[in-house]
Formats: C-alpha cells, structure tokens, sequence
C-alpha cells in the first residue's frame, strides 16, 4: 500500500518554504527510517488509516524558529512538537523536558492528531503576517524613568527666572537643562560642558551677590537672578 504525507503538514512545510526561498533541508523529513519502523512512531505510515503519515521534521537552520513555535501553538490540529531537548504537548503546550534520543537541535518535530480534521489542509500562517512570539518568551523591560532631585530643582529655578528654557521643573538633569547651564557659561565665559559645578555655582552667587548690593544702593529696578545682563552691566557702569 502507498503513503502519504497529511496535507496539512504537507502545506505547513510549503508555508514554510514559501517564506525562506532556498533554506537548508539538510534536517527535513517525514516518512521514518528503519529506527523509526522499528517503534511506534507519527513518522511511520498509519496503513489502518489509509498511510497516512502524521508528523514532519523541519531543519531550523533557516527558519524563524519562535513564529513556527507561536503558530504551532496557535493550531489546533498539532498534537505535540519537540525542539531542543524538549517537547510540548497539546493540552496546554506547556515546556516539558524531552528524553529521547535524538534531542531535535537541528530540527524540529512536529506531530499533528489522529484525526481526519487534523489533516485537512488549511493555512497555518506561517509565511505571512505576523505573530506573537511563544509564551516563555520575555519581554524587554521599560527603561527606568530618571528620578529628579531637589538641586537639580533649584538649579532649573534658578536658569528659568534667568529666563533660559529649561522645561519641566522636575529635578532630572535632562538635555534641556544642560543646554540653559550651558548658555549661561558661555554668557559668563566659563568652560561650557553643561555641568553645574563649583566653578558654575560660585559666577551665579558672585553675580547675585552684585545684584543685591546694586539693589540696596538705590537700583530698585535691579533683578537679583545670578545673571550678569545688560542691565546689571549698565548699573554697574553707571
């Protein structure tokens, strides 16, 4: 009697096949060999069925391995599939440790159900559109956001009433607050590398410290912000 590979298989191979034009099928394969004969086996062709033979062997060389595990999953015609020294079953599909001994690291094994629906044809949606990765799979974490302190407050404050844009006054040393630090470097003649330092902190207190002593001796206009403009320099002259 002939045999026959199930056409679902059959179609999830040409799926596969159809999206990785010239992959490697060195580890391809569906009827069993005489190790498989000699045990019972999905590679072997069930006669009492018609030769129907229900499981194929995929080389992983070329392939996306994790969408075929998600469709794979996805499918309710798979019974089992083993990869990587391990095998998951249709109930749940829930990661087993798989003994055999072939431990299916160059392909993977896939067994479809003993059933007349199991091998219908019938797209798998392998080769297009997408799919969500398998299980145990893990997300990327997010980035942690920066936390704000209060000097880096104090320092926005301060470059805000200088009239510098600094944006949110939320304590994070961002690159809106490196860029005011460093206009007001480069106004006052100071390395401009963007960092408050001590060299930064002392210009800011000497200018206000002018400031405030241009206001007591009659310059009520005078603002005491720490930046030397236009107007402390005309007061100063004057």
């Amino acid at each position: 009697m002939s045999y026959y590979l199930a056409p679902s298989l059959k179609q999830l191979r040409d799926e596969i096949d159809a999206a990785h034009p010239g992959r490697d099928k060195k580890s391809d394969g569906w009827v069993g060999d005489i190790s498989h004969q000699a045990r019972k086996s999905d590679h072997n062709p069930d006669y009492a069925s018609g030769g129907v033979v229900r499981a194929i062997d995929v080389d992983i060389s070329d392939i996306d391995v994790n969408k075929l595990m998600a469709v794979l999953k996805n499918d309710s015609r798979v019974n089992y599939f083993i990869y990587n020294h391990s095998i998951y079953g249709a109930s749940s599909f829930a990661k087993r440790r798989y003994t055999g001994s072939n431990p299916h690291v160059q392909h993977i094994h896939v067994s479809i159900k003993h059933s007349k629906s199991a091998e219908r044809a019938g797209a798998w949606g392998y080769s297009g559109g997408s799919v969500k990765p398998v299980g145990n799979t893990k997300p990327k974490p997010k980035p942690a956001k920066a936390k704000g302190t209060d000097e880096n407050k104090s320092i926005q404050t301060a470059l805000k009433t200088m009239g510098l844009k600094v944006g949110v006054i939320d304590g994070v040393n961002g690159p809106m607050q490196k860029a005011a630090v460093k206009a007001f470097q480069k106004h006052h003649n100071l390395v401009q590398d963007g960092n408050w330092g001590p060299v930064t902190q002392k210009a800011f207190t000497l200018n206000k410290a002018v400031q405030k002593a241009l206001r007591d001796e009659g310059y009520t206009k005078q603002t005491v912000d720490g930046y030397y403009g236009d107007q402390t320099a005309a007061n100063v002259r004057d």
